[in-house]
């Protein structure tokens, strides 16, 4: 038996490669989310309306756990200064620091009034009945929001316990001219990928070899290009990793195939460098693509420069394209004493002007489909991430739903994948352990 929050989403289309298409994609995708809509089932039904804000002044406190400070700053002393009665606290911390500090603050009853987070911690925090349920303020913001953004927002027991301030789409990055000097594309699929690297091995010198893809370690961004290379390919219910019973799919062969296919990369291949390499990135030049997230762009645009490197897609797999995606977002206490004015400040941050300015200094797609209009969307850069967005049925679903996802992610999953690199741990074996803690986190989920 599957979550009931696993239904097919509708296909969206790719418009045009112009404004004009972009921004009528951006309306289409805004519009009403239905029933076959939401990733989960049919929605709870939306308030008639919502809480009335107070008009008293009042204090909140503000915690970014994205080091997002220098940006979340600036337009939150905007809103205070559009809303006078608003004292805004904030308090800027990295990711690895904050779940402690949450949880710290969860068992005093000191957690902040509003706070941005990785939705990984989505379930977690709802879970533990620390997230408060956004429903009842939500009405006038979830015709703005994308399809996937409320989708991920609703994950857990399709309910609203987050609102996307982003979407984050992983693609491939290419060094132009390495491709350009070999008259080569950007490889679109996995066969391409290694004929590519055998290329691009005969290009560098023994002591300078041009890598083609990064493999090593686990974390980060390298789990992310795990997650492609292992085959979330298609098998699973909307992409994912449970079949229609709730039964993980990781032991497939399918998946061992894909898993075994990314330490191949490193140690049979050797299209990869080594661990503890140094000096490897499509900057130096000896690397020629990289899979990562978008916060890359702004990197490539300082060094080695916006006209040096391209954005593709990632490639393809033996059973089609399915590409990981993420979202950020803002929640609210439940402790709070100011649930109205909290949401009020949410409704801000979230709002087209806002999100989209917020997302364009992060380097990330916004949550709001109305954000679209706006000119820095039209770099080629950004491209195939749009069109990404506009396309549910190459997306990954990842289980998010699970309160235990965030100990996968950083703890299960990454030791079996450095064991597994190490040659410690054979594939299926590897898969075999993160599939029975992933079954049991599913079973839990499911009895609730």
């Amino acid at each position: 038996m599957m979550p009931e929050h696993l239904a097919t989403l509708p296909t969206s289309h790719v418009g045009r490669r112009t404004r004009r298409a972009l921004h009528s994609s951006a309306v289409r995708l805004g519009t009403a989310v239905t029933a076959a809509t939401a990733i989960g089932c049919n929605p709870l039904p939306w308030p008639s309306s919502e809480p009335a804000p107070s008009s008293q002044p009042v204090v909140l406190d503000y915690w970014d756990a994205q080091s997002g400070g220098p940006i979340i700053t600036p337009l939150i002393q905007r809103f205070q200064e559009q809303n006078p009665r608003f004292t805004v606290n904030v308090t800027s911390m990295s990711q690895t620091e904050s779940l402690d500090k949450f949880l710290a603050g969860f068992a005093a009853g000191t957690a902040p009034d509003v706070w941005k987070s990785t939705l990984v911690y989505n379930a977690d925090f709802a879970a533990r009945k620390a997230s408060a349920n956004l429903e009842p303020y939500a009405r006038s913001i979830k015709n703005d929001l994308l399809p996937l953004a409320l989708e991920e927002g609703r994950r857990y027991k399709n309910t609203l316990y987050n609102v996307p301030s982003e979407m984050d789409v992983y693609l491939q990055y290419y060094h132009g001219d390495l491709f350009t000097r070999s008259a080569l594309k950007p490889p679109d699929t996995f066969d391409q990928l290694v004929e590519v690297g055998q290329r691009f091995l005969r290009l560098g010198t023994p002591d300078e070899p041009v890598w083609t893809i990064q493999v090593t370690g686990a974390r980060g961004g390298h789990f992310q290009n795990l997650m492609i290379c292992m085959s979330w390919n298609g098998a699973g219910v909307r992409n994912g990793l449970f079949d229609d019973k709730g039964n993980c799919l990781l032991t497939t062969a399918a998946s061992v195939n894909g898993y075994q296919f990314w330490g191949d990369l490193l140690h049979r291949h050797r299209i990869a460098p080594p661990p503890n390499t140094t000096g490897v990135s499509i900057a130096s030049g000896r690397l020629a693509t990289q899979w990562s997230f978008l916060s890359t762009i702004a990197g490539l645009d300082r060094n080695p420069g916006p006209d040096k490197y391209g954005t593709a897609k990632p490639p393809a797999g033996p059973k089609g394209r399915f590409v990981p995606w993420g979202a950020n977002g803002w929640m609210m206490y439940s402790g709070t004493k100011h649930p109205t004015d909290a949401w009020q400040l949410i409704a801000y941050l979230v709002s087209p002007e806002v999100d989209g300015a917020f997302c364009e200094a992060r380097g990330v797609m916004p949550s709001n489909a109305k954000a679209y209009q706006q000119s820095w969307l039209q770099r080629p850069a950004y491209r195939p991430a749009v069109e990404l967005l506009q396309t549910p049925q190459q997306m990954l679903l990842i289980p998010t739903w699970l309160p235990e996802w965030s100990t996968f992610v950083t703890e299960i999953a990454v030791q079996r994948n450095q064991k597994f690199l190490a040659g410690e741990l054979p594939a299926r074996q590897a898969l075999e352990e993160m599939a029975a803690f992933l079954n049991a986190a599913q079973k839990k989920y499911l009895a609730a």
